[in-house]
């Protein structure tokens, strides 16, 4: 699936992006964790918690987690990651709703949103 540390790598990157144009108002996946709205929390902080949390919905469930990696963190379409993985999209789309509400519950993660 992936590594947790590759998911912090590009979650980095992004938000190196995102601060030379002026984004820090992004929201880190499409939970509603806004790094903007929490001022004593960096933003490497912040990313170091959802790429732990990322890494233990992977040994939760490894499918959700890829669904999560592919349309939040790498922002591929539904239909792209249908065609790549194999599995229906409306099957993608439920795993991915179930996956929001798994990092919601999460204890650390979940305090975020």
């Amino acid at each position: 699936m992936f590594k947790n540390a590759e998911v912090i790598w590009e979650m980095r990157v992004k938000a190196r992006y995102a601060a030379k144009r002026g984004g820090g108002r992004q929201r880190a996946l499409d939970t509603g964790a806004d790094p903007a709205a929490h001022g004593d929390a960096d933003a490497s902080e912040l990313i170091e918690v959802v790429g732990r949390t990322l890494a233990e919905l992977e040994a939760h469930d490894p499918v959700m987690a890829e669904v999560v990696l592919l349309c939040d963190v790498r922002e591929w379409t539904m239909d792209r990651v249908a065609s790549v993985t194999g599995i229906a999209k409306r099957t993608l789309e439920r795993r991915r709703a179930e996956a929001h509400q798994w990092l919601r519950r999460h204890p650390e993660f979940g305090s975020l949103t």
